[in-house]
């Protein structure tokens, strides 16, 4: 049976116009799952701005979903109803923090002029749930909440203090050690600068460094600074954090567009190993790179008409340029820049990295190394930490690292031709695709890769294409929307021949818009590859030897199966949906390891007839001697022709309402006598006919030739008496529908028995009259020959 599953997909995130309300319903979810002030990213909680028109006395509570989470909320005070905090600030208030289902805490507030910030949170981060936050007055006060729109760009990079790059700060010469990082920022028209906020968060490798004091600084950086700095002049600092804090130091400034800084992290004191993290805040593209003495290696690439797939939420993805990366395995991190050269605007860009050194068609969850998000930005920087990849990957069994998930066509053991045979002890290997969100957005890029001087050089290039794609564009319309084969109407659905020349590998892909998964009546979309047994016409009766593949049903944008096939071979491919009657265009893709061919096939035109069983006319199989008291239906052909003749029965409700039992039901199609009666004496009489099955439908194609006496068509269910709904379907597979008259003959009975006894007297006595007549003629024949 066919079965449906979700898929989820990426969203690019829409900044709404958020509008005040006493209550609020959102959730902690991936980043905006904080937790408390206790860590860092605290920051990245929903946060609520508060209104208070006078001095009043305020009650929150918070209520936590289908979750029981430890929870709690901070009343802050705030920047303006548009202003996200990014830094600490002591609270005006806070709840306890619990695992009970709500939580309130009263507060007396007087009127402030930059208002208040709530921001409800669970203990601790990556906590999900869902969340509703309500605030009531002790009077009439008019107190609402208004969410506080996420408008920063955020740029993160990870780095640590280790053996000599732990220098402490500047009060030590040792300072210039430090991991240094240079921040651009773009140039701008109209605009004479531009606010940022740094946060420096720490994670202390040993428990006797969870004290130390963190702290950062901003230069002014010379243009041609590409390296570490060795000198650093106090003279060109612009800013500084206050170094208060064990766990995060935070500072923010404004500063030039079209100019570069240098930003060097650090503890108070030197030699304390640490790991840390830099996030920057800014509502303009803000460049963050380390300073190292480093090797580029870059490729340039072209996001074209056909080339420019766009992000995992649409099917097109796969069209994107993929690159080969072979890393020494010596490294601890690769820098990946991506740099888009956009004549007008930018586009939303990222990309994605995955396991190997295939081209990828399919990507499972743990095939994906990592991902960024989409931003329009004229470059994006991202990181790959190769030691930790390494140390994760040598927990997971070889056998079971990438089964099945390395489907550059799917199996390890394909090749791809003139790719780089690397020693894989000394290397490990990625797949890059850089992307726009959108399809179809073309540009240059630049994809570029650095490693610390001196280091063994990374390979770069991009990945063949080692398949060839064939694309059929179709739609799904009132007269072609069949469904899947549990309803006897997915026979009018379009189906596509698919030739392959030479032996091989291919992935079927059937995909539909976005947009149209989001209507209610969408269930599901799959398909069927279905051999066509040397025939050159569509697919009309399905059985498990000739079903090559299905593709499963999915409630989500695409479906895809892969199979192997012979030379020669042809295929029908059934795209539908789950239920008959949805409409929406589709695209069906091939892709193929060798040569092949796709193309639409002609639909056959459909003749239908409804009838029922029911009285004497319900005479059974062909068993019962009531047989010929079934309905009956003339067939008459002016030109050869191929039709699939298909019997639907419609079972009646029952008392209760529900459907009454599938029954046995089966047709034949004969040739008839010279009164149109049916002949079924031998074998040659009988041009088709069905087994009798239990169920909805069953099917016999037909070839007939022209014929001077009609074809008779009985549709009969296997036991006599069955009263029953029926439709004969007649699709005219081969020929011209104008070509195939059909007509339905009166219903036949049994005659009355006097009338019956008399019309065989009658008949009798016409013999025996006969009889004697030749017998005198006989006689006077021999008299005269005497």
């Amino acid at each position: 049976d066919d079965d449906e599953d979700e898929e989820d997909d990426d969203e690019e995130v829409e900044v709404g116009t958020p509008q005040p309300s006493r209550s609020v319903t959102s959730a902690w979810v991936g980043t905006t799952a904080g937790g408390c002030m206790n860590y860092p990213s605290w920051r990245y909680n929903p946060q609520y701005f508060l209104h208070v028109e006078r001095k009043a006395t305020l009650t929150l509570t918070l209520t936590q979903h289908d979750a029981k989470e430890g929870m709690g909320f901070y009343i802050l005070p705030g920047e303006g109803p548009t202003k996200k905090l990014i830094h600490p600030v002591k609270p005006c208030g806070k709840s306890v923090f619990g695992t009970q289902p709500s939580i309130s805490s009263s507060v007396e507030l007087e009127p402030r002029e930059g208002g208040y910030v709530v921001m409800p949170c669970t203990f601790y981060p990556k906590k999900h749930a869902r969340f509703s936050l309500a605030v009531d007055a002790d009077s009439d006060a008019d107190a609402s909440l208004i969410l506080i729109p996420d408008l920063w760009i955020v740029k993160s990079v990870d780095g640590e203090w280790k053996d000599q790059t732990c220098g402490g700060c500047r009060n030590h010469p040792t300072f210039v050690y430090n991991p240094q990082f240079k921040l651009h920022i773009p140039s701008m028209t109209g605009v004479d600068g531009v606010d940022l906020s740094v946060v420096l968060s720490s994670n202390p490798k040993e428990p006797q460094n969870k004290g130390c004091i963190l702290g950062a600084y901003i230069y002014a950086l010379p243009d041609s600074a590409s390296t570490k700095l060795v000198k650093i002049d106090s003279k060109d600092l612009v800013e500084k954090s206050n170094f208060t804090s064990t766990q995060e130091s935070s500072v923010s400034m404004r500063l030039l567009p079209g100019k570069d800084y240098l930003l060097v992290p650090c503890t108070f004191e030197p030699n304390i190993a640490q790991e840390f993290s830099l996030s920057v805040f800014s509502q303009e593209a803000v460049m963050v790179s380390p300073l190292l003495d480093t090797q580029e290696v870059f490729v340039k690439g072209t996001w074209g008409p056909e080339s420019a797939g766009g992000c995992f939420n649409f099917s097109t993805w796969r069209h994107n340029p993929q690159y080969t990366l072979h890393v020494p395995k010596s490294l601890d991190t690769v820098n990946v820049r991506l740099v888009q050269h956009a004549q007008e605007g930018c586009h939303a860009i990222g990309l994605y990295v995955f396991h190997g050194k295939k081209r990828r068609l399919v990507v499972r969850a743990d095939d994906l190394v990592d991902s960024s998000p989409c931003t329009p930005s004229a470059f994006f920087d991202f990181s790959i930490n190769v030691r930790k990849l390494l140390e994760s990957e040598e927990e997971v069994e070889p056998q079971t690292r990438g089964r099945g998930l390395s489907v550059s066509m799917g199996a390890k053991q394909w090749s791809i031709a003139g790719s780089e045979e690397v020693s894989e002890e000394e290397f490990v290997s990625f797949i890059i695709m850089p992307c726009t969100y959108y399809p179809g957005k073309c540009g240059d890029f630049t994809l570029s890769v650095f490693v610390p001087k001196g280091a063994p050089q990374p390979l770069l290039r991009e990945a063949p294409k080692n398949w060839k794609f064939q694309e059929a564009k179709g739609s799904w319309e009132s007269g072609s929307a069949g469904g899947c084969i549990k309803y006897p109407s997915w026979r009018v659905n379009r189906q596509y021949r698919c030739k392959m020349k030479e032996k091989g590998k291919a992935m079927v892909m059937l995909s539909v818009d976005n947009k149209v998964k989001e209507k209610p009546s969408f269930r599901s979309i799959g398909f069927y590859v279905c051999r066509a047994n040397d025939s050159p016409d569509p697919t009309m009766m399905v059985s498990d030897d000739i079903i090559v593949k299905k593709g499963p049903f999915r409630k989500s944008h695409e479906t895809y199966a892969m199979f192997s096939y012979e030379a020669g071979e042809e295929f029908n491919i059934i795209p539908s949906t789950f239920e008959p009657g949805f409409t929406c265009e589709y695209n069906l893709s091939v892709f193929s390891t060798a040569e092949m061919e796709l193309t639409a096939l002609s639909q056959p035109s459909l003749l239908a007839l409804n009838g029922e069983w029911s009285g004497d006319n319900a005479g059974g199989s062909v068993n019962n001697i009531s047989w010929f008291l079934n309905p009956q239906y003339e067939l008459y052909v002016s030109e050869k022709m191929r039709v699939a003749a298909v019997l639907v029965q419609r079972p009646r409700l029952a008392k209760n309402g529900d459907i009454a039992q599938i029954d046995g039901i089966g047709l034949i199609v004969c040739k008839t006598d010279e009164t149109g009666g049916a002949l079924i004496e031998s074998a040659e009489d009988i041009v088709g006919r069905t087994p009798y099955e239990q169920s909805p439908d069953v099917c016999v194609v037909l070839d007939l030739e022209v014929s001077e006496r009609p074809y008779l068509v009985v549709p009969a269910t296997f036991e006599p008496g069955v009263e029953c709904d029926f439709e004969v379907q007649l699709y005219c597979v081969q020929g011209e529908q104008d070509s195939l008259v059909v007509k339905e003959l009166p219903p036949a009975t049994f005659g009355d028995p006097a009338e019956e006894e008399a019309e065989a007297e009658a008949e009798a006595e016409a013999a025996r009259e006969e009889a004697e007549a030749e017998a005198k003629a006989a006689q006077e024949a021999e008299a005269k020959a005497g």
